[in-house]
């Protein structure tokens, strides 16, 4: 998430690089909600400042035998209006949240730009391509073609760049999320394998920032 002090100061210029990745940045949106925020958080701090001190001046003034009776009054007021300021600063952080989680990283300046990955520029060679006899395929044909694979299937559910995952595919995806990423993983993964589950990981939907929720289901055979 970008932080919203550098699109402050830089607000055209965060516009600019984000116009290079087709994205527009509402300018005006952001000033409402950045000034909306600083004015309220301004006047809550303030409020509370001026509790501080007119809760010591209250404080000495029963020391001296006076009641302070208007004062107690005036801080009566004054708390009121910071606990609807408690209310108001939490919503308007929220709402600042929700603009920045959708805005994208900036690029960097020397990212060529382009519509799409044929605009991609060459940086570095290392060694010489491998040459066949037969007709290449990626990783994702050859998944369908076994049967491991479901990304048409699993685009009508979560859109676009996600699959589903069955039988081996599935059994793979667990060992690498499970025995890279916990140590108890690996049996859990044994056990998976052992009991001779078909499994299959499906990708359920797009979450509300893009990242997809997903499910293991397991079917015996």
């Amino acid at each position: 998430m970008l932080d919203k002090g550098l699109i402050r100061e830089k607000l055209d210029w965060v516009h600019q690089r984000l116009e290079t990745k087709s994205f527009k940045l509402d300018q005006e949106e952001f000033v409402r909600l950045d000034e909306e925020e600083r004015s309220l958080r301004v006047e809550w701090e303030d409020l509370r400042a001026l509790r501080n001190r007119t809760s010591e001046e209250i404080a000495e003034q029963k020391k001296q035998g006076k009641a302070g009776d208007e004062k107690i009054a005036q801080m009566k007021e004054v708390s009121a209006r910071i606990k609807e300021l408690d209310e108001q600063v939490k919503a308007s952080q929220t709402r600042m949240h929700e603009f920045l989680s959708v805005i994208p990283n900036l690029p960097h300046e020397s990212v060529p730009v382009g519509a799409d990955e044929s605009s991609n520029s060459v940086v570095r060679e290392v060694g010489e391509p491998p040459q066949f006899d037969f007709e290449v395929k990626d990783h994702v044909d050859l998944g369908v073609n076994l049967g491991i694979l479901d990304p048409e299937r699993a685009g009508k559910i979560a859109g676009a760049r996600f699959t589903n995952y069955y039988g081996s595919g599935a059994l793979l995806f667990l060992f690498g999320s499970t025995v890279f990423y916990f140590p108890a993983g690996f049996a859990a993964f044994a056990l998976a394998v052992y009991a001779g589950y078909q499994k299959i990981h499906l990708a359920l939907y797009r979450g509300r920032y893009g990242a997809p929720a997903l499910l293991i289901a397991v079917n015996c055979f």
